[in-house]
């Protein structure tokens, strides 16, 4: 956090995110507003509360001309009580603040209570965020936003991310790559347009419309006058499916082998040998496989001998090798991809 940033808005602050924030920036010369619900438990913070974990209306002060601010022992700490679903109290906060600096932790983040209040949930993490954007809009005040996300957003480990696609590239399938993108990205569009009307009439007039003709698609005047999107259940392809689930296991299995063997995943390793089992299925996409396990060569034997060079882990149709030794052209290979990434990270600091 630069030090230039003085005012700090942190929402969701007795959270566990938010109440280890304020502890980082406490020691800094930042002045701090911390932000939850009316009635929230000040558990996480009572070292700066002086033990005190609910607070009644006698004990709160005048904040911007609402009685919602709560005494803290630190100078440069301030709690206030506003529920991000109060669009109107908090604008008038953020407005009132102007913060350099907005960390937005509030949310309702349970995945049972989620089912069984839909309607909380949306409103506490969609219109309440929502609500935390806006004012910042619509005073045009230079706020940096930091949102906190689940991390399985960027991809758990049973999943297959490829490179990204270059659209200017010479890639025979960029266009269908695109196509089925777009159609995604339309059917996504489609769902959230109840939830958020305004946003979603904007970005389908802009983006999507002028382009439905010519992607086979019914152009319509307005978002709202399109059919729900439905699934067509003749593009399942049962047998592509299991291919790829079998497919996600190898790459998973020369993950696990990397890992047990304190190989980085950007290392690139010699080959993986696949030694099937009965009724093992076909392994339709090899290239797949080298490209995101980072081997630079697949093998299928009917028999492998053990040897110093091979590190075995067992699947149910097959058992797989990975070769772990290094030649010089592999080892130049991990140095300079371990340049590159130091260099990538350095430019985002």
């Amino acid at each position: 956090i630069e030090s230039k940033m003085r005012n700090i808005l942190i929402t969701g602050s007795n959270g566990f995110l938010g109440s280890h924030l304020i502890d980082l920036c406490i020691k800094k010369d930042f002045k701090i507003y911390g932000l939850d619900r009316p009635s929230s438990s000040f558990r996480n913070l009572t070292r700066y509360t002086n033990g005190i974990e609910f607070f009644s209306k006698k004990h709160k002060k005048k904040f911007l001309g609402k009685k919602i601010q709560i005494a803290s022992n630190r100078k440069n700490l301030i709690f206030l009580e506003c529920d991000i679903k109060n669009r109107s109290l908090l604008e008038k906060i953020i407005e009132g603040i102007k913060p350099n600096l907005l960390f937005h932790f509030g949310a309702q983040p349970y995945i049972i209570p989620s089912w069984e209040d839909p309607v909380n949930t949306i409103e506490t993490n969609v219109i309440g965020t929502i609500n935390v954007f806006e004012p910042i809009k619509k005073y045009n005040l230079k706020t940096r936003v930091i949102l906190a996300c689940s991390a399985t957003e960027f991809g758990t480990s049973t999943n297959i991310n490829r490179e990204k696609l270059d659209i200017y590239s010479d890639d025979p399938n960029k266009l269908q790559i695109m196509a089925v993108l777009y159609k995604v990205l339309f059917d996504v569009l489609l769902m959230l347009a109840p939830i958020n009307p305004m946003l979603s009439e904007e970005l389908y007039l802009k983006m999507f419309k002028p382009d439905l003709k010519s992607m086979g698609l019914e152009e319509t005047k307005s978002i709202h006058l399109q059919n729900w999107p439905e699934a067509d259940k003749t593009k399942i392809d049962e047998k592509l499916e299991e291919e790829m689930r079998f497919v996600r296991d190898l790459i998973e299995s020369i993950r696990a082998l990397k890992e047990e063997n304190k190989i980085r995943l950007r290392w690139p390793n010699k080959r993986i040998i696949i030694e099937p089992k009965e009724d093992m299925p076909e392994i339709g996409f090899p290239e797949i496989i080298k490209q995101i396990g980072n081997v630079k060569e697949l093998e299928i034997k009917k028999s492998v001998k053990s040897a110093d060079n091979l590190r075995k882990i067992e699947h149910k149709y097959c058992n797989i090798y990975l070769d772990v030794s290094v030649d010089d052209e592999l080892l130049n290979e991990r140095v300079v991809n371990d340049l590159i990434r130091n260099i990538q990270f350095s430019r985002k600091k």
